[in-house]
């Protein structure tokens, strides 16, 4: 009852107008879209999430030795 009645007043329409208007402007087309310090990260896969974090912080993975092997 509660989410329909918020639903239909579209209390948290502007909310949401607001954060689509946000990622559009910081280029997000779809979801997931991963951002680290500030620069958005084209990703294939969880192990490249992984690789990348490992990079920003300095520490390097056993994912991240064995991608640049192949």
């Amino acid at each position: 009852e509660k989410f329909t009645k918020e639903l239909t007043d579209k209390i948290y329409l502007p909310k949401v107008e607001r954060d689509l208007k946000d990622g559009q402007s910081l280029g997000v087309s779809s979801t997931p879209t991963f951002f680290l310090n500030g620069k958005k990260l084209n990703l294939l896969s969880f192990a490249d999430l992984d690789i990348e974090v490992q990079k920003a912080i300095g520490t390097p993975t056993s994912s991240a030795s064995s991608s640049a092997t192949n």
